[in-house]
């Protein structure tokens, strides 16, 4: 449980942290909001790659 909690923690970090940002970001990209569609899809690529790798492992495979 408390392993869940630390994680559970560590998973909201970014979400509750970046989300001020996030109106700072769209005023300095001059109300862009498709640019900003665009970083945001973006900065999610290195998580999705972590899950790649993290499900290989699991399963057994060889990691690259």
């Amino acid at each position: 449980a408390t392993q869940y909690a630390l994680l559970a923690s560590l998973g909201n970090l970014g979400r509750t942290s970046l989300a001020a940002f996030s109106g700072a970001l769209v005023d300095m990209l001059q109300g862009n909001w498709a640019l900003f569609f665009v970083i945001t899809a973006l900065m999610i690529i290195p998580a999705l790659l972590l899950l790649r790798l993290l499900s290989t492992w699991v399963e057994g495979e060889k990691v690259i």
